[in-house]
């Protein structure tokens, strides 16, 4: 796809409230993917990726401002974790059923799932709008440890970033600052500071070097890519709004990483993550809350999964030919 042809939308899903986040998994264990999505009104919806018929949803008087697939307490079927108010809650992915909650002071902005300190099992970690990063045993829901910080926690992300075979906590803040911590022991490895807020953060070898890097997304509106081990900058593109979303994926197919991000201006783009050089990108009404790139209808081909205000939408990554 050329830079100026526009992906075609696959289906969509609308709602009372914008679009907070969303992401794609085989929720139900049926070997089919679904898409689960959040909305600032309070809606936890699960839907299937093929159709965009809903599966369930519960309501709430909250919103639900994160949410992330995973198999929480290891018994081989997928939880549904979502941050909703000031409580951290983990439903039955073939249910909904709630299995157990944590309350916090301020609001949960960011959850996810993952093995943090290399003991083999899941955990959940989390940052609040009151600039505290828990990580909790995903079993009991028992904290492991926690730090601090002076501004809201917006995003987090666990994954290996420096290539020494142990998960890292990344994380970005209010004040913009983007930091990496050690999963086992939340001691800081390095930081780097911004001129913005940090919004979004996703760890994930962009340029195919074989090592990982980290791609972050500000408020002042730069989406940059730096080394996981360093943290040295690789590059940058600034954008004339808030950069609130960010995933890296192959979109297109083409055996390369490319970066996916969603602006306040209702800006959807795809890029190089090679060169940052911009492959495509759709113009929104609205701003892009989150974006997420994985095949959704089981065609073997990613498509990005984006959320709006009110509006859940579903884009071929590849070709942008509607299939129905």
């Amino acid at each position: 796809m050329s830079e100026n042809q526009k992906p075609t939308q696959k289906w969509q899903q609308k709602f009372g409230g914008s679009v907070e986040c969303c992401f794609v998994g085989d929720v139900d264990g049926d070997g089919e993917n679904e898409i689960t999505a959040g909305t600032f009104d309070g809606t936890l919806g699960v839907f299937s990726g093929k159709t965009g018929k809903q599966k369930w949803q519960q309501k709430f008087k909250d919103s639900v401002e994160c949410c992330f697939v995973g198999d929480v307490d290891g018994d081989g079927e997928n939880e549904i974790t979502a941050g909703i108010g000031k409580t951290l809650r983990v439903f039955s992915g073939k249910t909904g059923k709630q299995k157990w909650q944590q309350k916090f002071e301020h609001s949960v902005e960011c959850c996810f799932v993952g093995d943090v300190d290399g003991d083999g099992k899941n955990e959940i970690t989390t940052g609040t709008l009151n600039g505290t990063l828990g990580v909790f045993s995903g079993k009991t829901g028992k904290q492991k440890w926690q730090q601090k910080f002076k501004n809201s926690v917006w995003c987090c992300f666990v994954g290996d970033v420096d290539g020494d075979g142990k998960n890292e906590i990344t994380t970005g803040t209010l004040n913009g600052t983007l930091r990496v911590f050690s999963g086992k022991t939340g001691k800081q490895k390095w930081q780097k500071k911004f001129g913005g807020s940090v919004e979004c953060c996703f760890v994930g070898d962009v340029d195919g070097d074989g090592e990982n890097e980290i791609t972050a997304g500000t408020f002042g509106g730069t989406l940059g890519v730096f080394s996981g081990k360093t943290g040295e900058q690789k590059w940058q593109k600034e954008f004339g709004d808030w950069v609130l979303c960010c995933f890296v994926g192959d979109v297109d197919g083409d055996g390369e990483n490319e970066i996916t991000a969603g602006t306040f201006d209702g800006t959807l783009g795809v890029f190089s993550g090679k060169t940052g050089k911009q492959k495509w990108q759709k113009e929104f009404g609205d701003w892009v809350l989150c974006c997420f790139v994985g095949d959704v209808d089981g065609d073997g081909e990613n498509e990005i999964t984006a959320g709006t205000f009110g509006t859940l939408g579903v884009f071929s990554g590849k070709t942008g030919e509607q299939k129905w």
